[in-house]
């Protein structure tokens, strides 16, 4: 029997984590009971200080709102940036956890991925200095289709390959996501350009692993954890699609039939100083060739908020 969501649901269409009443110290208690109610009672997992998710849940168990607050300009850097994101996590895991099960959309989260993905670090690299929870933007997208219409959605783990999300829309069209987020060490010393080749590298490899499923859209999602500025949107998103429309432009309509349906890409964005801009980028491109999806496209339209033109 599938226990009794104890939280406020989201708001109907609510697609991405928004400002709320209360204090910053009321919405973390809120938050943190949430997580562990996710993964402690719902899954049945432990929150272990070994992990990424476990010591940010105990630092912030044990913030002190009544202390004077430091500048993010007095620490170090990449110090301040990690820990902006490390403090974000839990909020926005918090809000995927409502959108997902505050109107039962969630069917199931396989316990691997509970156990290797959100309780284990984001890299694979043992001697990582800076490492998140793993599994936070699998979650975050999967609560965002949920709230932008999504039905009956399944987050797998490793024991399921080539997919991390399944879900119907109220139509009844599939959609199969694979979801790679760029680990936050690994990526600090990152380019543009050099996220632009990532993104068609992995749209490539994608096309193999991705499951074909008869009435299924495949789609490929890409997080980093890099600010894109407000004024500079549009030739991000220029630099995106001029990058899968270059790196696919010399392949036979064979292996274009091969590649995901769609691809998206995401930044979530914090600026490491105080008072910097917040700002998460979400982009989504079109690479069918033949045929639409007329429904599942005005579903990713509205959980990211965003349709650029495609390649």
């Amino acid at each position: 029997m599938a226990k009794p969501f104890p939280f406020e649901p989201l708001p109907l269409g609510q697609t991405c984590p928004q400002s709320e009443r209360g204090t910053a110290q009321e919405r973390l208690s809120r938050d943190l009971q949430i997580v562990r109610w996710f993964v402690e009672k719902w899954t049945g997992k432990p929150i272990e200080l070994t992990s990424p998710l476990g010591r940010l849940v105990f630092h912030a168990d044990s913030a002190d709102f009544s202390a004077p607050t430091l500048p993010l300009e007095s620490m170090p850097e990449p110090e301040r940036k990690y820990w902006l994101y490390a403090a974000s996590q839990i909020s926005r895991l918090a809000w995927a956890i409502r959108a997902l099960h505050g109107r039962s959309k969630v069917e199931a989260v396989h316990g691997s991925f509970v156990a290797h993905e959100l309780l284990a670090p984001d890299t694979k690299e043992k001697d990582a200095t800076y490492t998140l929870a793993g599994g936070v933007g699998t979650l975050l997208l999967a609560g965002r289709l949920a709230q932008a219409g999504g039905e009956r959605i399944c987050v797998h783990g490793n024991r399921r390959a080539g997919h991390d999300i399944r879900l119907r829309t109220g139509a009844g069209d599939g959609i199969l996501v694979e979801r790679k987020d760029r680990a936050f060490e690994a990526g600090l010393d990152d380019t543009m350009e050099g996220r632009a080749r990532r993104v068609v590298q992995f749209t490539g490899d994608a096309g193999a692993k991705i499951p074909r499923e008869s009435g299924a859209v495949r789609v490929l999602a890409l997080g980093f954890h890099d600010l894109v500025r407000g004024d500079d949107v549009e030739r991000v998103g220029a630099l995106y699609s001029s990058a899968l429309r270059d790196g696919f432009a010399d392949k036979t309509e064979e292996q274009l039939a091969e590649l995901p349906d769609y691809v998206i890409v995401e930044h979530f964005g914090l600026e490491p100083r105080t008072g910097g801009e917040k700002t998460d980028f979400h982009a989504f491109f079109p690479l069918r060739r033949e045929g639409s999806a007329p429904r599942v496209e005005s579903l990713l339209d509205a959980a990211l908020g965003r349709l650029p033109n495609g390649p």
